[in-house]
């Protein structure tokens, strides 16, 4: 058995401890140090997140949660002609009011025109039928040029007044713009409107007329400078019927001499004009035919 004293490596002797407490400790104190280490542990690990979120606070690159924007959701398909009335509007176009001119365009299952603007709204059975009709609506407008929007079974031909934004009101639509651009007009057969008639002379080589402006405030009569006036006239009339209007109506300036054409009146006062020469360049006839 062993005594108090123990021999070492070596060959030493060494007094034993009198009881194994105080050599080893207890499991009471091994317990106190772990919990010690563990409220150290956390208390340097909030140190250092705290640190971390000064961190982040203070650089100004930190980065941000992104906005997420939504676009507008498409229209689809339509089931009247006020629900189409409705969306346009609430995409920005003008069309307040009961509808006019009803049923208008043939090719749909129904239509109608907005009040003040005169933008056309219509209802097409299906998609073939919608993009049938609007293409042959822009074949007939080519000499003018067009602007229209093509929805699923819908259309909207926009006045003058809503071309500007039209492109805007389409992609609030989820829809197609369609746009071609107007045809050269090289007589007044072919001017559906007086800046064409007025493009068509120019073309001529007649007085400067590339940038006509309304003297009527109705857009009736245009003028370029004092030499020039475009009239829109009559097209039921016949040719005679349409000078005797021109000098009775217009109380032509004396020495006017008037080009006539199936829709317009080519009014010129430059006598530096071969009238006779650009009469016929344009498809146009004097008093003198």
């Amino acid at each position: 058995m062993l005594g108090p004293d123990v021999i070492r490596a070596g060959g030493s002797l060494e007094a034993a401890p009198e009881s194994l407490d105080s050599a080893y400790p207890s499991a009471m104190n091994w317990g106190l140090l772990r919990r010690a280490r563990i409220i150290a542990s956390a208390a340097i690990a909030a140190a250092a997140f705290s640190a971390c979120s000064s961190a982040i606070e203070s650089n100004p690159e930190a980065p941000e949660t992104p906005v997420v924007s939504t676009a507008p959701a498409p229209l689809g398909t339509v089931s009247s002609v006020a629900e189409l009335q409705e969306a346009f509007v609430d995409a920005g176009g003008d069309c307040e009011g009961p509808l006019e001119d009803i049923n208008r365009v043939t090719a749909a299952m129904g239509s109608g025109v907005c009040p003040d603007s005169g933008t056309v709204l219509a209802l097409y059975l299906d998609a073939e039928s919608a993009k049938a009709s609007v293409a042959t609506t822009m074949r007939a407008l080519d000499r003018i040029g067009s602007t229209m929007i093509l929805g699923d079974n819908w259309s909207i031909n926009p006045a003058a007044s809503d071309r500007e934004g039209t492109a805007e009101i389409a992609e609030n639509l989820g829809a197609q713009m369609l746009e071609s651009e107007a045809t050269p007009v090289r007589s007044l057969d072919e001017a559906f409107t007086l800046e064409q008639a007025a493009q068509a002379y120019d073309e001529a080589d007649g007085t400067d007329c590339a940038n006509p402006h309304d003297v009527s405030g109705d857009g009736s009569v245009m003028e370029c400078g004092d030499l020039t006036l475009i009239v829109r006239a009559d097209s039921t009339l016949e040719t005679e019927a349409l000078r005797q209007m021109t000098a009775d109506a217009l109380d032509l300036k004396q020495g006017g001499v008037p080009i006539v054409g199936r829709r317009h009146i080519v009014a010129v006062y430059d006598k530096g004009v071969d009238i006779e020469r650009v009469a016929r360049q344009i498809d146009g006839v004097t008093p003198s035919d």
